[in-house]
């Protein structure tokens, strides 16, 4: 397990490291969670999926204001 997250954490440096040379701002991160050693139970699985798809609406939302806010300067 030590060696995956020093093998994530080598990859992410490396990734900005050349993004840097390339003149550019690397995107890659470090894990924000721990790897679950354990099965997700049937509620959390549950509250994720929900968090997903509340997050999916929010999303939905903003192109809906974006489109109308688009089609009113159209016309």
């Amino acid at each position: 397990m030590q060696g995956r997250y020093f093998y994530d954490a080598l990859s992410a440096a490396l990734s900005n490291f050349s993004a840097g040379l390339a003149g550019k701002t690397g995107k890659a991160q470090y894990l924000k969670e721990p790897f679950r050693l354990t099965p997700k139970s049937k509620e959390e699985i549950e509250a994720e999926n929900k968090r997903k798809l509340e997050a999916y609406i929010e999303e939905l939302k903003m192109y809906k204001l974006q489109f109308d806010a688009n089609k009113k300067e159209r016309h």
